[in-house]
């Protein structure tokens, strides 16, 4: 009968590294503001219990928002680039 070879220590596996540490950030993944988690947000709301009015109000709102234009802090008279490519035809 063949004699198998012994095999060397094995490292154990950090499998449980992690858990035993804090929880380091408690910042809210929906508004991310520090102090709670996106469970507890306040900012959270039930779409469920929401009256129609009050769901077409915040659909409009946020549809405007969506098409809102952002506004460029430097106006197009102040790019001189801009006079140039107008001037030169």
């Amino acid at each position: 009968m063949p004699v198998m070879p012994s095999l060397p220590p094995g490292v154990p596996m950090d499998i449980d590294r992690l858990r035993g540490r804090p929880v380091q950030d408690d910042t809210c993944r929906r508004c991310k503001q520090l102090g709670h988690f996106w469970r507890d947000c306040p900012k959270r709301f039930d779409l469920r219990h929401i009256m129609p009015e009050e769901l077409d109000e915040l659909i409009m709102q946020l549809l405007a928002r969506k098409d809102a234009i952002p506004a460029d802090p430097t106006p197009e008279s102040a790019d001189p680039t801009a006079l140039a490519t107008e001037e030169d035809f």
